[in-house]
């Protein structure tokens, strides 16, 4: 008996030592990847430019070229649980970076993560925000707004010298008065975010609308059930 739990503890202490060894040559279960497209932020087409991981302590971590012709870029060796920062690196574009976590998971995955890129010269970038920010009817910010104002106050902290112009249009044409006065509360509370993290209230300008996005304008058939239309919300970087 005694033989058997010396050889069971063996086994034990091998198995651990064979873990370490894995996760630090990089074929441990915690090692995971980041992959997604590059998109420039004004024409919408694919980008080329370079982009560099960094760990929390400021080491390079990999780095990747994205491709001209779909965008893709993929960097490995990350791991799982821990925090980074994606520098995103060329003469034609804005550099600026993104603060990222790895989630946990005890397995090998390729986790996406795609990047818009704006023009470092040339007209403003003014981008339509993918997912409105805000709740139907109101002007209180939807649960998670943080996530999706990350890369534009990545990218304002990154450009001291850029200012931005946050413009928002109503949920419909029914009230101009109430309409002008809803969206003006809306863009000043992304407004008051972006001050709230750091960014000077003199490179920030806002504007309200009283009718409906003329360029995304409500659907005409019925939305499915629990689903409504939210008025567009555009920042246009300068």
């Amino acid at each position: 008996m005694k033989k058997l739990i010396n050889m069971l503890c063996v086994a034990i202490l091998l198995t651990s030592f064979i873990s370490d060894v894995n996760a630090e040559d990089g074929k441990g279960i915690s090692v995971v990847a980041v992959s997604g497209k590059v998109i420039d932020a004004n024409t919408r087409n694919f980008a080329s430019v370079k982009v560099i991981m960094y760990d929390e302590l400021g080491n390079k971590i990999g780095s990747s070229k994205s491709n001209a012709h779909d965008g893709y870029y993929y960097i490995t060796k990350l791991t799982a649980g821990r925090k980074y920062s994606m520098l995103i690196s060329d003469e034609k574009y804005l550099a600026y970076k993104i603060k990222i976590t790895i989630p946990e998971t005890e397995a090998y995955k390729n986790f996406s993560k795609d990047i818009l890129v704006f023009p470092a010269e040339g007209a403003a970038s003014k981008i339509k925000l993918p997912v409105p920010p805000f709740r139907s009817g109101t002007a209180e910010m939807r649960y998670g707004y943080a996530e999706l104002m990350e890369t534009y106050l990545s990218l304002l902290t990154s450009n001291q010298t850029k200012k931005v112009e946050i413009e928002c249009y109503p949920d419909n044409d029914t009230d101009t008065v109430m309409n002008i006065e809803m969206t003006e509360k809306r863009a000043a509370a992304i407004s008051n975010f972006l001050v709230i993290n750091d960014i000077d209230l003199n490179r920030i300008s806002t504007k309200g609308n009283n009718n409906v996005d003329p360029n995304n304008p409500p659907p005409k058939e019925k939305a499915s059930k629990g689903k409504r239309y939210v008025g567009s919300t555009y920042l246009i970087i300068k």
